[in-house]
């Protein structure tokens, strides 16, 4: 075969796959078209889903108001963490750092702001894992071993819309005791 030949082959071959490549790009295209908004009309907003967002904003803006009045009435020195929660370390100790995924014993007491007492137990859970309201998870994080602490936790921290039981009620902030026994 002489070099003309050969390259009559390769130009073929070249316009084959071109002619191929093309093809598949115009059955790519030929999709149905997505409907546009009519540029006279303004999408609709939903209202309902709107009013939920407002009606929440303003019942965690309430809860955190109750949670800075309690810590100004208690006259404690109580910092509050970025995501919420109050605490304050009420027995220092130079134990272990607590770390994330660690299994830990701590002794919980679940009060109202009120002062009411709803729970006390002992408890052995893994950090992180979610086995308590997020307050006291991510306060856990904060102390060491053999550490006690109190926690003043949003009703969203805490035990939410729903409520625990029949001693803690929807939307309820409360105050966390614990103390760390054990890693």
């Amino acid at each position: 075969m002489n070099n003309k030949t050969r390259q009559n082959q390769r130009l073929a071959g070249r316009l084959l796959w071109s002619a191929l490549i093309l093809c598949a790009c115009l059955l790519a295209s030929c999709g149905k078209r997505k409907p546009q908004l009519p540029s006279n009309k303004q999408p609709k907003t939903d209202s309902v889903a709107l009013a939920m967002v407002e009606m929440n904003q303003r019942l965690v803006q309430k809860a955190n108001d109750e949670l800075a009045s309690y810590v100004l009435a208690s006259g404690q020195p109580y910092v509050q963490d970025d995501q919420g929660f109050w605490y304050m370390i009420t027995n220092r100790t130079e134990g272990l750092t607590l770390q994330k995924e660690q299994t830990v014993t701590i002794a919980q007491q679940v009060y109202l702001l009120d002062g009411t007492l709803c729970e006390d137990m002992v408890m052995t859970l893994q950090i992180g894992k979610k086995q308590v309201p997020t307050a006291v998870d991510s306060a856990l994080l904060l102390l060491h071993e053999g550490e006690s602490a109190s926690i003043l936790a949003p009703w969203y921290l805490a035990y939410g819309q729903y409520g625990n039981n029949a001693k803690i009620g929807a939307y309820a902030n409360v105050r966390f005791e614990i103390s760390v026994m054990e890693l």
